[in-house]
């Protein structure tokens, strides 16, 4: 009797793998409003994120930056395109799926404030993102005091109320939220904006040093072009709800290819809103 060897089947890629992306925006549409009163705010937008990197989304106030950010966390419905995560494409998710998404992706806001609840304690913002069933009350002080750490914030602050500390300890405490829930992606939405110039330096570095330690998945926005320079391995540029660039971030930066690019750049007197070289750690410049 002959016998004939199997072919070995072809490997698949695993969930998650390099070789497509995390998040896969295609040819997203935003429209705001209904008949005469309605507005485009996002037209036709593509971009992906992929693991373990940081695209740095651009442009000015009104371009559609949060609009997308909060399209992409479910707070507003797309007009027409596709959002996939992870090979899934999120308006065709179970509930299920959908519920698990809110964790897999999470926004760090512009104003901390606004998204604390000046009623509770810091510690039982974290607990809720920790384990929203407070199932295990020894697990969940560790956690607390671990990401409050990772943060460089003392552990007696899960104790304290937001109003209690400054916008740049609000912003560790939204940053530690967002982390403490373990997602596969992170939106930090113009998370500098509000904060004093040193303070921003604070921040960056801060995220630069989270970025290499437990290897975040980005989505930066910000207005700001030297900031995402400094925190990005792409770049993306949104002028009027459209994509006019996309690339590597350096080739953009080095040689940009758009007028609004090169305008943005234009605008930008010797850097960033601050020194980024005397502010910014030399490890972050070297892997900015």
């Amino acid at each position: 009797m002959t016998h004939q060897t199997a072919t070995p089947a072809a490997p698949q890629a695993p969930a998650g793998s390099t070789d497509c992306p995390m998040l896969s925006v295609q040819d997203l549409t935003v429209v705001l409003g209904s008949g005469a009163r309605s507005a485009t705010i996002l037209k036709k937008v593509s971009l992906d994120v992929r693991r373990g990197r940081t695209v740095g989304l651009v442009g000015e106030s009104g371009s559609g930056k949060s609009t997308l950010a909060r399209t992409l966390v479910g707070a507003l419905p797309p007009s027409s395109g596709r959002i996939v995560f992870n090979g899934a494409e999120v308006g065709r998710m179970t509930r299920a799926h959908t519920r698990k998404l809110r964790r897999q992706v999470q926004l760090i806001p512009q104003d901390p404030y606004s998204s604390l609840n000046p009623r509770r304690t810091i510690g039982q913002a974290l607990a809720e993102a920790i384990d929203p069933l407070r199932a295990d009350p020894v697990r969940e002080r560790f956690r607390i005091s671990h990401w409050l750490a990772k943060v460089s914030l003392d552990p007696e602050a899960a104790g304290r109320y937001p109003h209690e500390f400054s916008g740049g300890q609000r912003q560790r405490i939204a940053i530690a939220r967002a982390l403490a829930v373990e997602p596969e992606l992170v939106i930090a939405d113009e998370i500098t904006s509000a904060l004093d110039l040193t303070t921003q330096a604070e921040i960056l570095n801060l995220l630069a040093d989270l970025r290499r330690e437990l290897g975040l998945t980005m989505l930066f926005i910000s207005h700001n072009l030297a900031v995402v320079r400094h925190v990005s391995d792409e770049v993306v540029v949104l002028y009027r709800g459209d994509v006019v660039e996309s690339g590597n971030v350096d080739r953009v930066y080095a040689a940009p290819e758009h007028p609004y690019t090169r305008r943005l750049l234009d605008s930008v007197p010797g850097g960033p809103g601050f020194n980024i070289d005397a502010d910014l750690e030399p490890a972050d410049r070297a892997a900015g």
